[in-house]
């Protein structure tokens, strides 16, 4: 609770502006010892707001990301609640603490962003238009409160009556409420992230399909049958979030494996000397040349100088020296099994390596989750993995459409989450490490995607989709630029959803690159038009 209760120190404002990621700093980082004490000039802001909680470790936890926002004193007590100059605003709900504290945290943020609109950026947002008739709220006197009473009267609107237009919260993580992990808290609450702490993480079990006559499997874990399968898989909880990320033992499926170490290395990266991107694409199986054509697929940006190589048949000592080398992404095709990453000559136990300098990289083979793991342990930030048995065919096709969406801005964990929607089995993918990692900035800002519906012969439903990235998180702007007026959008989910006409589409498609879902299926806007979508 002391420490949680110096995140504040990080904030550069505590005036509504705080809710643009650029005026938050990153929360002091924790370390495990025999007394408390902190370097000197960290010093909590003087909000006047208290968060009570009981003292549970999971409490806290979950409360870590609204007490760093909030710049709030967090204390013990028997009733968990938010006070501040006389007002007081209970935690204790039907729903459990996990959900009145998201849901306090999504609502002040929410009012914060609107509220800002008062001050040096007086745009024309597009949620506060819809949500300002229907508060009984003095949007330009709250600009100047104080923010003891900014909470007050943020409180005072019931929470359903701005629920239906709250932004898609970005992240949810779940933080199992081990004491070691207490050292990720600075991370999540500087992602903004929610929070939930389960308390015994249910298993699942993976198991192979059935392998179909046409299609071959990148390894034979099944030695004789098909019923191989991985143990030490987690099934999260469900959540609204656009991303899921976890913080515990296990694998969790569907969700993002992350680290400490992983997330350090997010702020202990420095300046790199080259301004190209280093990718190496690596194909270690004849059979599977044919997805060594997603070379083809980085480097496709005029303002960006991208190198990307391909190489055949690696030695384990070649492979080895690869992973020592400082390249943005590897792109591994081929075999894993429990021996390691298969080479030309053997196997390779990513667990021996010494020395990984490789940013991220993505392992399109069977079950290479403990491989990649190694890969993060040893150095690298982030990659992609599958958690069993993945088809040749499958494995292609989510491979060809990952390079495309790293390569127009998205993160290994957005750009997961659009490209496994290429198959049927795309559960068994997941991020491990830095999820949130980017190899390159997103031309118009945040990465983004269409939802594309047919209404009749000559008119579309779209929904754009916005994705938060680094530098625009979680509070920034957005102008989607899809009719000819001036509105901005929080940039996180579906921020709309408009009826255009296959003109307007088309003039729309015709101004980057950027990927379009239309029913389930993905396609990008450089190789279609409007009347493709029937």
């Amino acid at each position: 609770m002391q420490a949680v209760s110096l995140f504040g120190s990080a904030l550069k404002t505590t005036s509504p502006e705080r809710s643009f990621p650029t005026l938050r700093g990153h929360p002091p980082l924790i370390e495990q010892g025999d007394e408390f004490s902190t370097p000197d000039g960290i010093e909590p802001p003087e909000t006047g707001i208290e968060l009570v909680l009981p003292r549970e470790r999971a409490a806290v936890y979950t409360a870590t990301p609204l007490a760093y926002y909030l710049g709030a004193n967090v204390v013990p007590g028997e009733n968990p609640r938010l006070t501040a100059e006389g007002f007081e605003h209970s935690l204790t709900s039907s729903h459990g603490l996990e959900t009145a504290i998201a849901d306090t945290l999504q609502q002040v943020f929410f009012l914060d962003c609107l509220i800002r609109t008062e001050g040096y950026y007086q745009v024309d947002l597009h949620e506060r238009q819809q949500v300002e008739p229907l508060v009984d709220l003095d949007f330009a006197a709250l600009y100047d409160a104080s923010p003891a009473e900014r909470l007050e009267a943020y409180l005072s609107v019931p929470f359903e009556t701005l629920e239906p237009y709250l932004p898609d919260w970005h992240l949810t993580t779940d933080v199992v409420p081990t004491p070691d992990n207490v050292k990720s808290l600075p991370f999540v609450a500087n992602d903004l992230s929610l929070v939930r702490c389960p308390p015994k993480p249910t298993t699942r079990t993976v198991r192979s399909q059935p392998k179909p006559l046409t299609e071959f499997y990148r390894a034979d874990f099944v030695r004789g049958t098909d019923s191989a399968s991985v143990n030490d898989i987690v099934q999260p909880d469900p959540s609204n979030s656009v991303e899921n990320a976890w913080i515990g033992d296990g694998y969790p499926l569907g969700s993002n494996k992350t680290t400490v170490e992983s997330c350090r290395r997010r702020i202990e990266q420095t300046v790199p000397d080259e301004s190209n991107i280093e990718i190496h694409v690596v194909c270690n199986d004849e059979r599977m040349k044919e997805e060594g054509v997603v070379n083809e697929f980085y480097g496709f940006r005029d303002l960006l100088e991208f190198d990307v190589k391909i190489s055949y048949g690696l030695t384990i000592d070649e492979l080895t020296e690869l992973f020592a080398q400082p390249l943005d992404f590897v792109h591994y095709i081929g075999h894993i099994d429990d021996q390691g990453v298969q080479c030309a000559d053997g196997y390779l136990d990513a667990e021996t390596l010494d020395t990984v300098r490789t940013k991220a990289f993505l392992l399109n083979a069977c079950r290479s989750y403990e491989q990649g793991m190694a890969l993060v342990e040893n150095g690298s930030r982030g990659g992609v993995v599958t958690l069993s048995e993945i088809a040749n065919v499958s494995a292609t096709k989510v491979g060809r459409a990952l390079a495309r969406l790293l390569n127009t801005g998205f993160s290994l964990r957005t750009g997961l989450e659009i490209a496994k929607n290429e198959i049927l089995t795309g559960y068994r993918y997941i991020t491990v490490g830095d999820g949130g990692l980017s190899l390159v900035q997103c031309e118009s800002g945040c990465p983004m995607h269409l939802r594309v519906r047919r209404r009749d012969e000559h008119s579309l439903e779209v929904d754009i989709v916005v994705y938060p990235s680094y530098p625009c998180g979680i509070g920034s702007l957005f102008r989607p630029h899809l009719n000819a007026d001036n509105t901005q959008y929080l940039n996180s989910g579906v921020i709309d959803t408009r009826t255009v006409s296959e003109a307007k589409l088309d003039e729309y498609l015709d101004c980057g690159v950027l990927p379009v879902i239309f029913e389930n299926r993905l396609n990008w806007s450089d190789k279609i038009v409007a009347s493709d979508l029937i």
